[in-house]
């Protein structure tokens, strides 16, 4: 599932009329992967600077007010921060990329990369790494304050760290994660290797998260921890298909939840966590989820509990992001609702975490019955590269890993 805030486009359409006039909104193309540059071309930063000021700025005209667009796809070089944290998002943007694998944001392990301080900011199609915020910073990568609303689709978020929120900190904000990767991510002490919520809202929906670790003899939330700031609560936190496996923490290898904080899953597959058990604190399940252990406790419609997952290494399965596939004979393969697996507004979800030509819904037992599997990947019928169009390279190596019979869960 890949979808805006249905409440910031209602928002913004009425402030619009409000005024009497539509907003204005600018494409500002980004021409250098350069950090910053004089002279006639527009780079990352100048852009946007011309986003939030609505503004010409270096090389980056604007055409007005709105919510511009920064145009990241003619890139096929990283673009290396030498140059530190890039400026602060100060309103509506949409930030986009030509691809995970084609295009990377780098903080060279010495730099935070993204800083949404409000608005409604949509980034997609890129790869945030190696961004680094030294104690007591949070959010290695990104850091989501509390005014700001974020959604990442077709993101990669990897090898970045922090004190906590290695990957991803959300300060009371709000996240919609989409078709998504964080991986290798770590803390130096705090909780949430690869997403730390910070009693904000998060929806996590077809998206994996893996070998994410959170350092220290009490770390929490190798994967996710929800924990609010002292004398806060009510944020929540929830799993819509996705797969969170072979993150590690002290507590909550995988997931972690504060008593003041709250986790739903729904059709989520918790495997190998590295330390610490797949789940600490309580959560709540709406049904068709599988824990390779017992921690998470989860014992309501078509749960799996302490059950193998014959979950593979992660892999390039096709689609924009690498993926844990799921292994012949999986538990896990055709185990999700009868009914269809849903977002987090009642839609049936249409594709795996691999995007449009990996449907959501397939007979992947070859028992006659459409069912979707549990987690973010969806096995389909062999032939692959038929079936979902991908390279016969790509099917050959799934099919390969499936008969050697590899697995992390």
């Amino acid at each position: 599932m890949q979808f805006r805030s249905l409440v910031a486009v209602a928002a913004a359409a009425v402030i619009s009329n409000a005024a009497g006039l539509p907003a204005r909104a600018a494409v500002i193309v980004v021409e250098t992967n350069a950090d910053n540059v004089t002279g006639p071309l527009c780079d990352i930063r100048d852009a946007i600077a011309a986003a939030n000021d609505d503004t010409p700025v270096g090389g980056c005209d604007v055409g007005g007010s709105g919510a511009d667009t920064i145009d990241l796809t003619g890139l096929d070089q990283p673009i290396e921060l030498s140059l530190g944290v890039l400026p602060t998002i100060r309103g509506d943007v949409t930030i986009t990329g030509p691809g995970a694998a084609a295009l990377t944001i780098d903080g060279l392990d010495t730099s935070q990369i993204f800083v949404i301080e409000r608005g409604n900011v949509w980034i997609e199609n890129l790869t945030l790494a190696g961004g680094m915020v030294a104690e007591p910073g949070r959010g290695g990568c990104l850091q989501i304050l509390p005014d700001a609303s974020v959604t990442l689709s077709a993101v990669r978020v990897t090898g970045c760290a922090a004190w906590g929120g290695g990957g991803i900190a959300i300060d009371e904000g709000s996240l919609n994660l989409a078709g998504s990767l964080v991986d290798a991510n770590t803390t130096s002490g705090g909780a949430g290797a690869g997403i730390l919520n910070g009693n904000g809202d998060l929806w996590v929906t077809t998206t994996t998260l893996s070998g994410n670790v959170a350092n220290g003899e009490t770390s929490t939330g190798g994967g996710i921890a929800s924990i609010p700031p002292s004398g806060k609560l009510g944020g929540a936190t929830r799993l819509y298909s996705s797969t969170i496996a072979d993150n590690g923490a002290s507590s909550g290898g995988n997931l972690f939840t504060a008593a003041d904080m709250t986790t739903t899953l729904t059709n989520t597959l918790l495997a190998a966590a590295k330390a610490g058990g797949n789940c600490a604190g309580a959560l709540t399940s709406a049904g068709y989820n599988l824990s390779t252990d017992a921690s998470c406790a989860i014992a309501a419609a078509g749960d799996l509990s302490n059950t193998p997952a014959g979950l593979d290494v992660l892999a390039d399965n096709g689609g924009p992001t690498v993926v844990h596939a799921l292994l012949a004979g999986s538990a896990a393969i055709d185990a999700g609702n009868p009914a269809g697996c849903f977002n987090a507004i009642g839609a049936q979800i249409p594709f795996d975490q691999r995007g449009p030509g990996f449907p959501r819904r397939t007979d992947g037992d070859l028992d006659g019955f459409v069912q979707c599997d549990i987690g973010a990947f969806e096995t389909a019928p062999e032939p692959l590269a038929s079936a979902l169009g991908i390279t016969a390279a790509a099917a050959l190596a799934q099919l390969a890993r499936r008969r050697a019979g590899s697995r992390i869960g």
